[in-house]
């Protein structure tokens, strides 16, 4: 059976060989600091343990090697640092992770080390009694105070090395922070510029809806909520504009090829924009005016970049249209136009010549009336209650027509007559506003019954005669 020493060195030799086998360490020349002075003081202490002369001759020597350490770690990673100055970020990184490498496996290397030493300090030198045999040719020193010296290196270096990579590991996670941020740089600022946008946004419609409650007349409040927007917006673009460019100086050529897709997806609202261009720059038509372009009429509420809001009216030539000029009233529905119409549809603007248009309501009187009283009152009364709407129009024909080529101006109010089968048909034709059809047209109804019953004047309508025959003689039996 083994002695206990046999046992202890077997073990430390098996630790050894197994170390040596996966080729993890290389022992003692992992340090080339000089531990000669070193070892002379431990073996001169060795016999004169209680001696504090040469215990503190030992920690300067020891402060004498631990500093040197230092300087041989700092040179290595200067060195390393020093390889392909002034490359990217990227270089830079992974020059640094093999800085943390390297003293990760400088640590390791010597921990084994030292723990080999902590080994053979108990197999051969705490234990007086050491076998003889083979076991003697693996150890790693010469003596006691050898083994002591190195493993005061040791101490010295893993000390040394764990107070160098906490500095180092902050440094490579600083440059893990800015490489991220260098790779989604792009990404980062777009938010943030987008972030910006959306808060100019908001607070662009707080400030307008605050200041538009200082505003009493709707036309004020109209050109405040389209100026200010306009001037807010124009701006924002543009200072997003200048910080996109600056930021991103290839941004240029990027834009020209962005902006050919875009406008290949996007080609309706291309046409929407050109359509609001035309709208300011042509003036078709403004707000108030009534208009039908293609399928669609009603009056403009609002001018907007991509749609013109349309307060619907009945179309004039629907299929329930008693006639073309039938009532064009509010239906109180708003429509949404498309800018991009006005460039493909016909428009038709009633507000083109005068705020007024030709309308006509006909009058029928039997044949045993007075039809030429009837022709002078129809005639007077209908010039009476139009006559400033006559006068009216004539003065914004003058205006809104002197660059066309010359037309007729509108005519007075005018009473057409003829035969009809219930009597005589009197047509009134005149001017009056832009969907006051109904108003006007009652007034006129009004007066002319009242006037027709005083000049007793009979009003004809759709009749019809029963007329009795006598009965017919039985047919004669033959």
């Amino acid at each position: 059976m083994l002695s206990e020493n046999h046992r202890i060195g077997f073990l430390f030799l098996s630790s050894l060989l197994a170390i040596l086998l996966t080729g993890g360490v290389v022992l003692a020349q992992t340090t080339t600091i000089d531990a000669s002075r070193l070892t002379a003081l431990y073996e001169t202490a060795l016999n004169r343990p209680a001696d504090i002369y040469l215990q503190s001759r030992i920690e300067e020597e020891r402060a004498r090697i631990r500093s040197a350490i230092n300087q041989e770690i700092t040179v290595a990673i200067a060195q390393m640092e020093k390889e392909k100055e002034g490359v990217d970020l990227d270089t830079v990184y992974r020059r640094q992770e093999k800085v943390v490498r390297f003293l990760e496996e400088e640590r390791q290397e010597t921990q084994v080390d030292f723990a080999l030493l902590q080994d053979e300090e108990k197999a051969f030198y705490l234990n007086p009694e050491t076998a003889s045999g083979t076991i003697d040719d693996y150890r790693l020193t010469q003596s006691h105070a050898d083994l002591l010296a190195k493993k005061a290196v040791y101490e010295e270096r893993i000390t040394a090395i764990e107070s160098l990579l906490p500095l180092q590991h902050e440094r490579l996670q600083k440059l893990n922070t800015r490489q991220w941020i260098e790779r989604f740089s792009l990404l980062i600022r777009i938010a943030s510029i987008g972030g910006m946008f959306l808060a100019f946004v908001l607070l662009e419609r707080f400030l307008r809806l605050l200041l538009l409650r200082r505003f009493k007349q709707p036309n004020q409040r109209y050109l405040f909520s389209k100026i200010f927007p306009g001037i807010v917006y124009t701006a924002l673009v543009m200072w997003v504009i200048g910080l996109l460019f600056a930021s991103f100086p290839g941004a240029i050529t990027s834009l020209g090829i962005v902006g050919a897709g875009l406008a290949v997806a996007l080609q309706d609202v291309v046409k929407d924009l050109v359509g609001w261009f035309v709208i300011v720059q042509r003036r078709p038509f403004t707000l108030g005016h009534r208009i039908a372009i293609g399928p669609y009429t009603g009056d403009v509420i609002d001018i907007a970049v991509l749609r013109t809001t349309l307060l619907e009216v009945s179309h004039p030539w629907s299929a329930t249209a008693a006639s073309p000029l039938d009532s064009l009233e509010r239906t109180g529905k708003t429509l949404l136009v498309p800018n991009s119409l006005i460039l493909t549809q016909p428009v038709l603007n009633y507000h083109a010549t005068s705020d007024y248009l030709k309308a006509e309501m006909q009058v029928t009187i039997t044949y045993e009336s007075d039809w030429k009283k009837a022709e002078q009152l129809l005639t007077s009364l209908v010039e009476e209650v139009t006559a400033p709407y006559t006068e009216e129009a004539r003065k914004q024909h003058q205006h809104r027509m002197w660059i066309y080529h010359e037309a007729k101006e509108p005519t007075a109010a005018t009473v057409y007559m003829e035969a009809g089968a219930s009597g005589v048909v009197f047509t009134l034709r005149f001017l009056l506003p832009i969907g006051a059809r109904r108003f006007v047209t009652t007034i006129i109804t009004r007066r002319v019954l009242e006037e027709f019953t005083k000049e007793k004047i009979d009003l004809a309508y759709p009749t019809s005669r029963v007329i009795p025959t006598p009965p017919f003689p039985p047919p004669a039996e033959g």
